[in-house]
């Protein structure tokens, strides 16, 4: 019914929340139900006390659907926000191609992202932007490779590369989570322990 799956599962030992847009679905637009879904991808991390991962593409909101569907972006931005109050990694990957209300809500305020080889992602297309701007643009416009130099995207890699990369990443930010409640909890034995003394 709409352009977003969600799973939660589990690899390396690791329960992991994801979703993923569909873009056989209206070329993956963002509908109000597309929008739902994605909440409850956050949902369902806060819920389980586990990362989110985002896999993203797409046109951006579907226009018939006027301001309710652009509400999407405001509120998806919200519920992501509410997954890293959490303290949860929140990790977005772009894939071809990735423009509009996509890459400008949810998909932009990851904590790291990573992008595919020979994507494209930005708001407006390259035609839109040239007709506005009446300049000449880079042939690598919105490329992949130049996400990763201008600093919009933390690293690009080949679709089989991405799993990998993205365990890694989350092992080292969990277990520096695990890290730093350890120490909370020897300081508050130490500080029980003196209060005991005393």
């Amino acid at each position: 019914r709409c352009s977003v799956l969600v799973a939660l599962g589990e690899r390396d030992g690791m329960k992991i929340t994801s979703f993923a847009i569909n873009s056989a679905f209206i070329g993956g637009a963002i509908s109000v139900e597309s929008a739902e879904a994605i909440l409850k991808a956050c949902d369902v991390a806060i819920e389980n006390q586990t990362p989110l991962i985002a896999w993203s593409e797409g046109g951006g909101q579907i226009m018939f659907e006027s301001g309710l569907s652009l509400q999407g972006m405001t509120r998806t931005v919200l519920g992501v926000n509410e997954v890293k109050k959490n303290n949860l990694p929140y990790i977005n990957i772009y894939t071809n191609k990735c423009y509009g209300g996509i890459s400008a809500s949810f998909a932009g305020v990851s904590d790291i992202a990573f992008v595919e080889k020979s994507s494209m992602v930005g708001f407006a297309g390259q035609h839109i932007v040239k007709n506005q701007t009446r300049e000449d643009l880079k042939s690598n416009f919105q490329s992949s490779t130049e996400l990763i130099r201008t600093g919009f995207a933390d690293g690009e890699f080949h679709r089989k590369e991405i799993n990998d990369k993205i365990m890694t990443i989350l092992k080292i930010l969990l277990k520096k989570e695990s890290v730093s409640k350890s120490e909370e909890n020897e300081t508050s034995k130490l500080s029980i322990n003196t209060q005991q003394a005393s």
